[in-house]
């Protein structure tokens, strides 16, 4: 008797993610589910639920529109937790900027709570009517992903917490994370 079966195939990325020159702690960690494939190497981030996704570094959403009267425009930042000093608020000819303690300096003033996505914003003259006032920000990375992960058929996904990463294989939406995305991982993964 004989038989000509397909069982199945399994393919094999070589790809150093954890750098030996300090010891890695990876961690089982709640993806969110039905999120898509998240790559090895990839960094990634909780979201408002403590679920993992991708990490991405220019979020933009909508604060409202200007109508010539408003100053202060208001809202919860989707995303958070916020990376701190990674938000700019602009109606597209003033400009706020986070100073990595939560305030929000230029063209007004404001706060930002990174834990809470809250966001209050007011500007030094009211934006012009119908102008979009845009929030743009980066959510809070907790590490790096030593595994691809099918999030439509898993639930967890092993995470390097704390340790030394191989920069050049660091991915930030599929493309090649950057000195700023580092630093955002500081002080509990460091890109070498």
């Amino acid at each position: 008797m004989a038989f000509d079966a397909k069982l199945g195939t399994q393919s094999v990325i070589d790809k150093q993610i954890i750098n030996g020159t300090h010891p890695a702690i990876v961690l089982p960690l709640d993806m969110k589910a039905d999120n898509g494939s998240i790559n090895v190497g990839q960094m990634v981030a909780k979201d408002s639920n403590g679920d993992i996704v991708a990490y991405d570094n220019d979020i933009e959403e909508d604060l409202g529109d200007g109508d010539a009267a408003v100053e202060r425009f208001t809202g919860i930042l989707a995303s958070y937790p916020v990376a701190p000093g990674s938000v700019s608020v602009s109606d597209g000819t003033q400009e706020l900027v986070d100073d990595g303690e939560g305030n929000l300096v230029g063209d007004g003033d404001g706060y930002v709570n990174y834990k809470t996505g809250a966001i209050s914003v007011k500007f030094a003259a009211p934006p012009a009517s119908l102008a979009e006032v845009v929030a743009t920000y980066a959510n809070k990375p907790e590490g790096v992903l030593v595994q691809t992960v099918d999030t439509t058929k898993e639930t967890v996904g092993r995470v390097i917490v704390h340790g030394t990463v191989v920069a050049a294989n660091i991915l930030v939406a599929a493309v090649a994370a950057a000195a700023a995305d580092f630093a955002r991982m500081e002080p509990q993964v460091y890109a070498i």
